[in-house]
């Protein structure tokens, strides 16, 4: 295809892609930089159904989860966004929406999960950090069980048939070389979902040496990563915790409710909303202010937030 005859592209996304909180605000700044690029975008949101999820989830996926983890020790991947109900109810939402858009001259699938090559010719791209197969083999540590296993085999064959596959992570793209057969797969480079800023090196670093500030940021999936950080924190001296302060963005005090966590230097924020303008001040502030950005988590060791903190 000839770039400068690409104008018009479909972007299909789980969850909305003006909102700056989904899947870490990736979708968002996507977007915009294809709109400041002048291309015509049609933008598509392949959400599960809630009310089907908040059912299946809450009896289907919960039996599953218990047996799962009362035969096997370990946890079940298996929900409705996986689910055979779901693939079919979305793939008919995406097949409406090709056969009633005209003019199209690239579909964009920023996630591994669907695509559209059996309703049109038209270039697909799929764009995603992770396969399911490989999220399941590094958090478990174990091979896809029965039902997990639809849902791999459906990533994998929508990445064979992909024009372009774009992975997020080097090693996710050596993994799909290694375990899939897709036409083209190329790695983007690291990802920041930041906007507006500007700094002085200089101004940043005395900054910092002028302050005893440790910060962690990541989401409960996170959370195993932040016990280590806090026990450790908790094991300092007194003389020289008194000194620092531990700073915990994406969590709150209620999810270490197994740990006496008052009167020792450490505070806790919740989830920042980049999308609120004072709460986003906050979380770059935060960043420039920190001495030092932890994260201790084993299984992420690359996970966008310590790209945005570099």
């Amino acid at each position: 295809m000839n770039k400068n005859s690409l104008r018009k592209i479909a972007i299909f996304t789980v969850g909305n892609c003006d909102d700056v909180r989904v899947f870490s605000g990736f979708p968002y700044f996507f977007v915009k930089n294809l709109e400041n690029k002048n291309f015509e975008l049609l933008k598509f949101d392949i959400s599960p159904n809630k009310l089907l999820s908040k059912f299946f989830n809450s009896t289907i996926t919960r039996i599953l989860n218990s047996a799962y983890k009362n035969l096997f020790y370990n946890k079940n991947y298996y929900d409705y966004s996986r689910s055979f109900l779901n693939s079919i109810l979305i793939n008919r939402r995406i097949k409406k929406i090709i056969r009633n858009q005209k003019d199209i001259d690239l579909i964009i699938f920023l996630t591994y999960s669907f695509s559209a090559h059996k309703y049109t010719n038209i270039p697909i791209v799929l764009f995603s950090d992770d396969t399911f197969d490989k999220c399941i083999n590094v958090f478990s540590e174990r091979k896809p069980n029965i039902l997990e296993k639809i849902h791999v085999n459906k990533e994998k064959n929508n990445i064979n048939n992909a024009d372009l596959t774009v992975a997020f992570f080097p090693e996710l793209k050596e993994f799909i070389e290694q375990n899939y057969n897709p036409k083209k797969i190329i790695y983007t480079g690291k990802v920041i979902n930041l906007y507006n800023v500007s700094l002085n090196e200089a101004e940043v670093i005395n900054n910092k040496l002028r302050k005893h500030n440790l910060l962690f940021i990541g989401r409960k999936h996170y959370i195993d990563g932040c016990k280590i950080l806090i026990d450790a924190f908790l094991q300092l001296p007194n003389s020289i915790r008194d000194k620092y302060t531990l700073h915990i963005v994406g969590l709150n005090e209620n999810n270490f409710k197994d740990r006496e966590l008052s009167n020792c230097n450490i505070k806790f924020y919740g989830r920042l909303n980049k999308d609120n303008n004072d709460e986003y001040e906050l979380y770059k502030n935060l960043l420039s202010d920190a001495r030092l950005f932890i994260n201790p988590f084993r299984l992420g060791g690359t996970y966008l937030t310590s790209i945005e903190a570099m």
